[in-house]
């Protein structure tokens, strides 16, 4: 599964859980993100079960 976001996006951190989206448990994706110019991306595998994904500007 690919996830992207905006390559001007600077200082964000893809973050990754696998309880409900109001969860306290983030955990940084440790997958440097590729970037083309236009989009950064980030190959996951995908899981057994749900995972949820969110940028973090910390």
């Amino acid at each position: 599964m690919a996830v992207s976001w905006p390559s001007p996006s600077t200082g964000w951190n893809l973050q990754q859980t696998t309880n409900s989206v109001s969860s306290v448990n983030w955990s940084n994706v440790l997958t440097t993100p590729s970037d083309d110019g236009t989009t950064k991306t980030v190959i996951v595998n995908l899981p057994a079960g749900n995972r949820f994904y969110c940028l973090f500007k910390p």
